[in-house]
């Protein structure tokens, strides 16, 4: 499991699985969120941070890589982030829970 030492943050759950630091997670797997998640759009329907231009312009992207690529950009507030993992997990629970295995 993935713990971080963060009194101010919450926990998100998943099964057994729990994050505490949802931007250091972000962070620290950035890479393989980029290469790995999978219908970026419909995870954007969950992120009610993203204004119109920014979703259509996550939307005007190419692959799904360089969506996540510009989701990721515009995660910029612990609040944003929290949304980000609880919408992975809805959307890409396979991917999340990899990354959460120990």
């Amino acid at each position: 499991m993935y713990y971080a030492n963060n009194p101010n943050s919450s926990t998100s759950h998943a099964g057994n699985q729990t994050i505490a630091d949802y931007e250091e997670f972000l962070m620290r797997n950035r890479c393989a969120l980029i290469d790995k998640v999978k219908n970026v759009v419909r995870i954007t329907d969950n992120l009610h941070y993203l204004t119109d231009e920014m979703r259509a312009l996550v939307q005007a992207e190419p692959t799904d890589q360089a969506k996540m690529r510009k989701v990721l950009e515009f995660t910029n507030s612990i609040k944003a982030a929290k949304r980000l993992v609880e919408a992975l997990w809805e959307h890409a629970g396979d991917v999340m829970e990899d990354l959460t295995r120990a």
